[in-house]
């Protein structure tokens, strides 16, 4: 497991955003927020796969610290849903080859530390 660490400094409106290259699978994303951070801070991770985009997590509002292990269901050829049985999807990590942080509206120059957890065994 790859373990990066991004450290995202705020500009005066409350925003900051990074993108990076990745490859693998999301396996845990724990955000560190600034012991400061405004209550109101936004939170976004977006990831790709090739020309693909999709949000990861997302979170208004808050300023909580928090570990995640995000997980997409599983889908057929067909575009459904796979389930275990009814009503039990199955879930698994989102793949991607890059990744990006915001923050909004998380007050002036605040430093927030988002950790990604990498399974690279494909």
């Amino acid at each position: 497991m790859a373990v990066i660490k991004k450290s995202l400094t705020t500009d005066t409106s409350g925003d900051a955003t990074t993108t990076f290259n990745v490859n693998g699978y999301i396996d845990t994303i724990a955000i560190d927020y600034s012991a400061s951070a405004d209550a109101g801070t936004d939170t976004t991770i977006t990831g790709y796969l090739g020309g693909s985009s999709f949000t990861i997590y997302s979170k208004t509002d808050s300023n909580t610290d928090v570990v995640v292990r995000p997980r997409v269901k599983v889908q057929s050829n067909a575009g459904t849903d796979v389930e275990y049985a009814s009503n039990y999807p199955i879930y698994e990590k989102y793949m991607v080859d890059r990744v990006t942080i915001t923050f909004a509206q998380g007050g002036s120059t605040k430093t927030n530390l988002v950790v990604i957890g990498i399974d690279r065994s494909y």
